[in-house]
């Protein structure tokens, strides 16, 4: 009996993560953007991305830096900036300050694009830090 009760909750537990998954990260893959393919539309004179710094660390060319995203009042003055942009520009944001997995500030930062409804943003994709992910491999950073 003891048995037969751990099978039906091992089973219950399997069809709730199955159907509705505990998501710890509020982006898909395909919203991760490569640092390569962030340097070609930087290249485009068609299409000019919003880069936005949420983060302490370094600036890439071209970024606005908001701040860190894991305070309070950074958050209101990104929600602040993002507003002058129409729902459909293209938003990229970045931190860069440690792996995504312990990163403070990517997932409120990324959750108030989506509650603002925007349709085309993405996370720079900086699993390691911005220093291995980007200045490493020679990508342009702001000149400070």
């Amino acid at each position: 009996m003891k048995y037969l009760f751990l099978v039906i909750q091992l089973l219950i537990l399997h069809t709730v993560y199955a159907q509705n998954p505990l998501e710890k990260d509020p982006w898909s893959k395909k919203q991760l953007m490569e640092p390569s393919h962030l340097i070609n539309l930087l290249n485009n004179n068609k299409i000019k991305p919003i880069i936005l710094n949420i983060g302490v660390e370094n600036n890439i060319k071209g970024a606005i830096k908001v701040g860190a995203a894991k305070d309070e009042v950074n958050l209101t003055k990104l929600e602040n900036e993002i507003k002058k942009y129409p729902k459909n520009a293209l938003i990229v944001l970045y931190c860069g300050c440690c792996p995504f997995d312990k990163c403070p500030n990517i997932r409120p930062a990324f959750s108030i694009l989506s509650k603002n409804k925007y349709k085309q943003f993405y996370l720079l994709h900086l699993p390691h830090n911005i220093r291995t992910d980007y200045i490493e491999k020679g990508f342009p950073m702001a000149s400070n």
